[in-house]
């Protein structure tokens, strides 16, 4: 991995895959340099920029790992991340399959919903 050193930032929405269902994230990117060499993207650009200007790849995800350089508030902004992020944990920690309680996310769908529009026009 090699870094160059010129800024990247704006809004940003990526499509990912979370236990094999596919997502849109969206989150606001904010780095110094760019980044080059990733083998295993967090996901691909669909506005915005990624890890380099232009690119179509954003961040790392491999395993258990997930490096992005989206700031947030990103968990509020993408109940599903924060979710598959939750449900990781415990699943981890308590070496079993949690199913976890659905809670109510029409607010943030809709929040998001008018956030994807602005974002993918």
């Amino acid at each position: 991995m090699a870094i160059e050193k010129k800024g990247v930032f704006g809004n940003i929405v990526i499509e990912t895959k979370l236990n094999e269902k596919t997502t849109k994230v969206i989150g606001f990117e904010n780095h110094g340099g760019q980044t080059f060499g990733i083998d295993s993207p967090f996901g691909k650009v669909l506005a915005g920029n990624g890890n380099q200007f232009g690119c179509e790849s954003e961040g790392f995800f491999k395993e258990n790992v997930i490096a992005t350089y989206l700031h947030g508030p990103l968990l509020s902004k993408n109940p599903e991340l924060a979710d598959y992020i939750i449900k990781y944990c415990l699943d981890r920690k308590y070496n079993e399959n949690h199913t976890l309680e659905p809670l109510d996310d029409t607010f943030e769908e809709n929040a998001r919903e008018q956030l994807l529009s602005t974002f993918l026009s």
